[in-house]
C-alpha cells in the first residue's frame, strides 16, 4: 500500500525556549506509538522533517510514548531554526533514514533520467556530486571498489548497472520503480 508524507508521525512545537546555546523544543506527536517502535526505539536522536527545507538532527531530551509529549535538543545555529516556532509541524524520521532520500521521493518536478554507472561514476564524480565517504576513501587511497549504494535500499550500484541521480545521491532502478516515480513513502514502513 502507498504512503505518503502524511503517513509519517507529526511532531508539533507547543514552545521553544533556549539553554546553554541549543534550542527546545517541546511539543506532541499525533501518534507516539509509531516513534517509539519505529527506527531507533529508544532515547537517543531522530530527524525532524519538513520537505524542501534543512531537516534537524535532534537528540531526545525526553519522550511520553503514552501521551505523545517530547522534548527535543537541537542546535540554535540550526539554518531552520527561523521556520521553528510553536505551532510548526515537523514529520518524524528514524535516524536509520536519509532524509534526502525522503526529500527525492517527494520532488515531483524533478525529471529523472536513467545513466549507466560506469568506472568514472565509481572514482572521478566530482565531490559536488557526492562520492560517498568509503568511496571517496577508496580513491584516496588507490583502491578500487567500483560502487556507490542506493539512497533508499543501500544496494550496490556497479559498473553496467541503471541509476538515477537526484542532488547528491544515486537511486538504484529497483527503487527508482517502486518508489521515486510512483512518490510512495512505503520503504519508511517495514512491515
Amino acid at each position: 500500500m502507498s504512503k505518503s508524507v502524511d503517513d509519517l508521525p507529526c511532531f508539533t512545537i507547543d514552545s521553544l525556549r533556549t539553554e546553554a546555546g541549543e534550542m527546545l523544543l517541546t511539543g506532541h506527536f499525533n501518534r507516539a506509538v509509531s516513534v517509539h517502535t519505529r527506527g531507533s526505539g529508544y532515547l537517543g536522536w531522530h530527524y525532524l522533517y519538513s520537505f524542501g527545507a534543512p531537516y534537524l538532527a535532534a537528540t531526545v531530551v525526553s519522550f511520553d510514548s503514552a501521551s505523545g509529549r517530547a522534548v527535543y535538543r537541537v542546535s540554535k545555529n540550526h539554518a531552520l531554526k527561523k521556520r521553528l516556532q510553536a505551532g510548526a509541524d515537523l514529520r518524524w524520521l528514524s535516524a536509520a533514514i536519509r532524509p534526502e532520500a525522503v526529500d527525492a521521493v517527494l520532488d515531483t518536478t524533478h525529471e529523472w533520467k536513467a545513466l549507466v554507472f560506469g568506472y568514472h561514476d565509481a572514482f572521478s564524480r566530482k565531490t559536488k556530486q557526492n562520492l560517498s565517504r568509503q568511496a571517496a576513501k577508496s580513491r584516496r587511497s588507490g583502491m578500487k571498489s567500483g560502487h556507490e549504494h542506493c539512497g533508499i535500499c543501500m544496494a550496490s550500484i556497479v559498473i553496467g548497472d541503471k541509476y538515477y541521480p537526484y542532488s547528491n545521491y544515486l537511486f538504484c532502478a529497483n527503487c527508482y520503480e517502486k518508489y521515486l516515480r510512483t512518490h510512495d513513502l512505503s520503504f519508511l514502513f517495514p512491515s
